[in-house]
């Protein structure tokens, strides 16, 4: 995917949470704190957090939505570019 607002292109890389951890600790995050970021990643990935509440509605009266659909919009209004 390009975006044309940053310019260059834009790649999604599916990593483990061990080359989390790793890549997390190489940017100076302690171990114990990049292992429990890196399981929240897991925790997220796995659908476990694929839900929708009221939150966004009451702060900006705007109807939630999935980042799918957002994704999906941003291409179609050629804000991003899928290769």
């Amino acid at each position: 995917m390009i975006s044309e607002s940053l310019g260059r292109k834009i790649v999604h890389k599916s990593i483990t949470e061990d080359e989390a951890v790793n890549i997390m600790q190489n940017f100076g995050i302690p171990a114990d704190y990049a292992r429990i970021l890196a399981e929240l990643d897991t925790y997220i990935k796995e659908g476990k957090e694929a839900r929708m509440n009221d939150t966004i509605y009451r702060v900006t009266e705007k109807t939630p939505r999935k980042m799918s659909d957002f994704v999906e919009e941003c291409i179609q209004n050629r804000k991003w570019v899928k290769e």
